[in-house]
């Protein structure tokens, strides 16, 4: 038996309706699919670290007191944030949308290294 199921809806105080939805046949992660990803994700950690490492403060070096230090800090790891966020966001609603399990433990590794490399990060502040 088929049955059609109504994606959700949300509608904008313009009027404006937009419509999520997913068709499980469309869109299927294999296993090289949720590899890479998680490889692309290795990579973009260690620039992540790598990028953050300019506005880390080091208390041995005397006179340098950088007070602009979180905007380097921010400005160094927005290009990383703005392309690993969305991409990684889009990947759990697929996981989660189209009901592929498999690729789970890929995800939760995935967030696993990102915190790791916040918490490597947030010990040099």
């Amino acid at each position: 038996m088929r049955y059609q199921v109504m994606p959700p809806l949300v509608v904008l105080a313009g009027g404006t309706v937009l419509v999520f939805a997913i068709r499980p046949r469309m869109l299927r992660l294999s296993q090289q699919t949720n590899a890479t990803l998680l490889i692309v994700n290795m990579i973009g950690t260690c620039v992540y670290v790598w990028l953050a490492s300019y506005g880390w403060f080091y208390p041995e070096e005397p006179g340098i007191n950088f007070t602009g230090e979180p905007f380097v800090w921010a400005a160094g790891i927005l290009p990383v944030v703005a392309l690993f966020l969305p991409l990684n966001i889009g990947w759990g609603v697929v996981i989660l949308g189209t009901r592929q399990w498999k690729a789970g433990p890929y995800l939760l590794l995935v967030a696993t290294m990102w915190l790791i490399a916040l918490v490597v990060d947030f010990a040099h502040h």
